[in-house]
């Protein structure tokens, strides 16, 4: 569940749209992947998650995150039962007149994760309070689009 935490994490980073002003992104908090975008073509991308936002580089280049949408689709294997789990979140910017200034960005990411059943996990996966400290295993499918604008675009 570390990893789907993380995911979403990141995400929430993401939809606040804000970024860092640092030249080269940090090596704390880093992940790297690539992405396809509309305009850009398929590209590397680095995000450093920060506590009130995410820095978005492009091939050496920093971008801001105007907005983040995607899904996690999976199954949980929990006390020999199989759950599916699928939750959508975010969408495209709402922001008048930055749809011409931002590029869509698309990452699918394939994982699995094993993990010891919390009360927060109880809490956000609807899970019964009895699987509490059982090991539960999650494999699935993280799709995200980033809308990120670049310094100078538009």
């Amino acid at each position: 569940m570390r990893r789907l935490s993380l995911a979403v994490a990141v995400v929430a980073a993401f939809g606040l749209g804000t970024a860092s002003a640092l030249a080269q992104p940090p090596e704390q908090n880093t992940i790297t992947f690539q992405a396809e975008c509309e305009t850009l073509g398929t590209i590397n991308v680095t995000v450093h998650a920060l506590g009130s936002g995410a820095a978005f580089w492009v091939e050496g280049r920093l971008g801001v995150v105007t907005s983040f949408a995607g899904s996690i689709e999976g199954t949980l294997q929990v006390a020999g039962d199989s759950i599916p789990i699928e939750f959508e979140f975010g969408g495209p910017p709402k922001g008048v007149g930055l749809q011409d200034r931002v590029d869509a960005c698309e990452t699918v990411e394939a994982f699995t994760d094993t993990f010891t059943v919390t009360r927060r996990d109880i809490r956000d996966l609807g899970l019964d309070p009895s699987l509490i400290g059982e090991t539960a295993t999650f494999t699935g499918t993280f799709t995200g689009t980033a809308f990120p604008m670049f310094p100078g675009q538009g």
